[in-house]
């Protein structure tokens, strides 16, 4: 004669996760480290805000990251690099102005969550490939990243930044609409 045990399978997997859970908590927090990588742009400050939220909820630090695009890679027309020379001015010395107001109303958003424990990386490069090689360096548990709203020939094209990442890091990817 079989018996019944005393849970249903279902109610012993629901109480083994249970205990799963409450042995993470006790260990203390899951994520330690999250990085968030903004480019100013709607989805780039959902992510810094999102980002914020987690490390706030986990006492995570966050490394807070906007990546320089290289000049080297950066197609200007002709016109405008006349200008810029005429001007004395130099494209890298404007994307480094625009990245530190990035970076400057990142911080800001972090700050006014109450969030004290980050550390600012700018870096230039293939944003992609640095957010990458951020996440093995520093040793992230989790990168946090607005999407962007390509076209879907522009995506299979071009492919994004986003899809790049959550392809290539050693760690989990959010990504933020």
């Amino acid at each position: 004669m079989l018996r019944c045990p005393e849970r249903s399978f279902q109610e012993s997997i629901q109480a083994s996760q249970v205990e799963h859970h409450l042995a993470q908590i006790k260990r203390g927090p899951i994520m330690e480290t999250i990085l968030v990588a903004t480019d100013g742009s709607e989805h780039g400050n959902k992510a810094v805000s999102v980002a914020g939220n987690l490390a706030r909820m986990q006492g995570a630090r966050i490394l807070l990251l906007h990546t320089v695009p290289d000049v080297i890679n950066l197609a200007i027309p002709s016109a405008y690099q006349e200008r810029a020379d005429a001007e004395h001015l130099r494209v890298g010395d404007i994307l480094n102005t625009v990245g530190d107001a990035v970076i400057k109303d990142a911080e800001a958003r972090l700050r006014k969550q109450g969030i004290k424990k980050f550390e600012i990386i700018m870096p230039s490069g293939d944003p992609a490939q640095v957010i990458v090689d951020c996440a093995r360096t520093h040793d992230v548990d989790l990168v946090v990243m607005g999407s962007r709203g390509l076209s879907p020939f522009e995506r299979l094209r071009l492919g994004s930044v986003s899809h790049k990442v959550s392809q290539h890091a050693p760690c989990n990817c959010l990504i933020v609409r």
